[in-house]
């Protein structure tokens, strides 16, 4: 028998065993026909029709019993043959054939259960084939979806989230990050994740030897580590453990040779990744590290582009300024946004005195205004002579001594600060500082915009300057001969009320002398005692008021203003206190002080500090006829000043008197009612001496209440010496 099938053939030859039955089938039932027919025949002759017919019946029906049995003994087999292969159509590839056999047949049935195991065999590579091809397809399109999304935003940090949505599903992964890794390889800093964990927040650095993974990365090796547990000794991979990942991998990030940055998945079971996953995880790393580059020469691109749109509209706004002063605040105003910076100010510098001077500070300071620094001293001084860029990124890390005390208030108000020249032509016109309230590190594009900026504003300074007119600075000098003349006047006035005022001050001792004298020789002798004690009284007076002129001539003619040193506040507020407790207690008024510890020392002169405190205590105890005087030292650290408050419970200021209160022998109506002795110089000689201190000094008053007087005096904040920063101007 043969089976064929395109061009394949299949002969199974029949079987002797089969041939055998067949024949001894067929040659039994011939022999049963044979003697049926000869007893019939033998019948015919000896006995009647019925028998005859009889006997070839009986043959007949075991001729066809016999071909009965062979049939069956045939079509069994074929029949299960046909039913198992019917099955196998079907789908049931378990279907078996249970013919033992061996003839033709039970080879036929071996035959047939071998083809179906062969094929079954051939299902199940071709269903794994085609699991392998979905996957492959399914990664595909997952890669491809990713370079879509990286395609379609030239910021790599915000397509981050969507390439994650769409691998997670496939990899099955709890957690993804990108982080890129810093020049000097030490440092990995995170700039996405997703979903959003407490281990990897963005701008988080991460230490490359504070992770198990970090040093194949940087080698450029991918890091598997299919049970975490064996590496959480480290700090990073013991956070993740303990925000539940079980598994993880790292990918380096490479481009052009060099290892820029590592990719992160992580899973909450052991065994997270399989093999297929590093594949497609390698294409996403490809992929992450091309668009890590393009995001990065697009923000390059970006940056060059905002900073010549930023020169374009200083240069604006420079040309529709007209006059410097209206060219300092548009500059600094675009240099703070740069920065974003708080403050800032500009000295420029001044040709006749060969000084830099403040001319504009945001937001406005009028204290700031005015400051005059020589080339070389403090920070203004320095860039101004060095034409460098002075950088200072924590002020809490580095020294400010040299400072001059304004340059040292302003600092301590901020965390960082820069500070440049102003150049044209090789010529140096001034010097910007910008202060901002937290720790920046400066990066070269902020420095190298600030720099062009600098040098676009000294040229239009220098310009401006040079194209003012003739007529403008004939004007302003006729208006500085005019306010020179009134001063002139004015100081004229102060010079003859000046002589009045002394006059009229000396006139009432002396007379008092004169009258007490004439009296101590020719009056009572019992009254003598009190003639000398209104004598000592009279001459004590006239000795202060002559000390208190002179001390007020030193202050003006400057010679007051050397010696400045550190000085301990504290110290001097104790002991001008501790030195008018006596009289305090003979005026029966109680006199309390209270000093803050932290207050830091102050740079001045120490007699003239305790002249400040001598001369309010001495007032306050003066104009308090009954209850306490409270002084008080405390440090305002948000300021860097150091507040002297002095308050009584005395008689109080009439409103009236507040606008002359520190003019030089102004007394006020309730003192002069009362006959408080007095010169009339003592806050004057105060206000002289904040002033030249670089302090403040203010008061309120409440008639018949009492009066308190506060004293502002910068503090010295630094005082280790520490290296300066400066780098070149580009």
């Amino acid at each position: 028998m043969t089976t064929q099938e395109g061009d394949s053939a299949l002969t199974i030859p029949l079987h002797r065993s089969l041939r055998g039955r067949l024949l001894a089938a067929f040659v039994f039932v011939a022999l049963v026909s044979v003697g049926g027919l000869g007893l019939a025949a033998y019948a015919n002759e000896r006995a009647a029709l019925e028998v005859r017919l009889v006997i070839a019946g009986a043959s007949l029906l075991v001729a066809g019993l016999i071909s009965l049995a062979l049939a069956r003994t045939l079509t069994r087999p074929l029949a299960q043959l046909v039913q198992g292969t019917r099955a196998v159509a079907a789908g049931d590839w378990q279907a078996e054939i249970n013919v033992v056999r061996e003839d033709e047949i039970g080879i036929l049935a071996d035959s047939f259960q071998a083809m179906v195991a062969s094929l079954e065999k051939r299902q199940r590579q071709l269903e794994e084939a085609n699991q392998v091809i979905r996957r492959a397809a399914e990664e595909l399109s997952v890669a491809g979806d990713v370079l879509r999304s990286l395609n379609a935003t030239p910021d790599v940090i915000q397509a981050f989230p969507v390439v994650a949505a769409g691998l997670r599903p496939t990899l099955g992964c709890q957690g993804m990050e990108l982080s890129l890794l810093e020049e000097n390889q030490a440092w990995f800093t995170v700039v996405a994740q997703d979903p959003a964990t407490s281990v990897f927040q963005p701008g988080r650095r991460i230490l490359v030897t504070d992770l198990a993974a970090g040093r194949n990365v940087v080698e450029g090796r991918l890091h598997l580590a299919p049970n975490l547990a064996d590496e959480k000794v480290r700090p990073i991979d013991r956070l993740l453990y303990d925000a539940g990942f079980r598994s993880r991998v790292y990918l380096p990030l490479r481009l052009e040779g060099r290892i820029i940055g590592m990719l992160g998945v992580g899973w909450f079971r052991p065994d997270g990744c399989s093999q297929h996953h590093l594949s497609l995880l390698g294409q996403i790393a490809g992929a992450l590290a091309l668009a890590v580059e393009r995001s990065r020469l697009f923000g390059q691109a970006r940056l060059r582009a905002n900073e010549l749109e930023a020169l374009a509209e200083l240069s604006s706004a420079l040309r529709k300024a007209g006059s410097v002063s209206e060219m300092l605040p548009v500059f600094l105003e675009k240099a703070i946004e740069v920065v974003g910076g708080r403050s800032g100010i500009i000295f420029l510098l001044e040709p006749e005195s060969g000084e830099l001077v403040a001319r504009d500070c945001l937001p406005r300071d009028p204290n700031s205004l005015g400051m005059r620094h020589r080339p070389g001293e403090g920070i203004t001084g320095r860039v101004a002579a060095t034409g460098r860029i002075h950088v200072t990124e924590d002020v809490n890390e580095v020294s400010l001594v040299g400072l001059l005390p304004g340059e040292a208030k302003r600092f301590s108000m901020s965390r960082s600060a820069i500070s440049l020249p102003l150049i044209t032509q090789e010529q140096n016109v001034g010097v910007m500082h910008l202060e901002l309230p937290e720790p920046h590190k400066f990066s070269e594009e902020e420095v190298r915009l600030l720099t062009a900026m600098a040098e676009m504003a000294g040229s239009a300074l220098h310009r401006a300057g040079i194209l003012e007119t003739l007529e403008q600075r004939v004007a302003e000098r006729t208006r500085e001969l005019a306010g020179a003349n009134q001063r002139l006047q004015e100081l004229d006035r102060l010079k003859s009320q000046f002589v009045s005022n002394v006059t009229h001050e000396l006139r009432a001792p002396v007379s008092n002398m004169i009258l007490y004298l004439d009296l101590l020789a020719h009056g009572q002798p019992e009254r003598r005692e009190k003639y000398q004690a209104v004598l000592q009284e009279q001459a004590s007076r006239l000795g202060q008021l002559i000390e208190d002129i002179l001390n007020l001539s030193r202050l003006e003619t400057g010679q007051e203003k050397a010696g400045l040193a550190p000085v301990s506040l504290s110290e001097v507020v104790e002991q001008v206190v501790i030195t008018h407790l006596p009289r305090a207690e003979k005026a029966r008024l109680a006199l309390n002080y209270k000093l803050d510890p932290d207050v830091p020392l102050v740079e001045g002169e120490r007699s003239q500090l305790a002249r400040v405190v001598t001369n309010l205590v001495a007032n306050a105890i003066n104009y308090t006829l009954r209850g306490s005087i409270e002084v008080r030292l405390i440090y305002d650290p948000e300021r860097g000043e150091a507040r002297l408050e002095v308050e009584d419970t005395g008689i109080g200021i009439d409103a009236e008197d507040w606008p002359y209160l520190f003019d030089r022998f102004y007394r006020g109506q309730r003192a002069r009612q009362m006959d408080i002795p007095g010169t009339g110089l003592g806050l004057g000689i105060v206000k002289e001496i904040v002033e030249l201190h670089g302090g403040r000094i203010e008061f309120q008053s409440e008639v018949d209440v009492g009066t308190t007087f506060c004293v502002f005096f910068p503090v010295i904040l630094f005082s280790l010496p520490a290296a300066e920063s400066f780098v070149a101007a580009d």
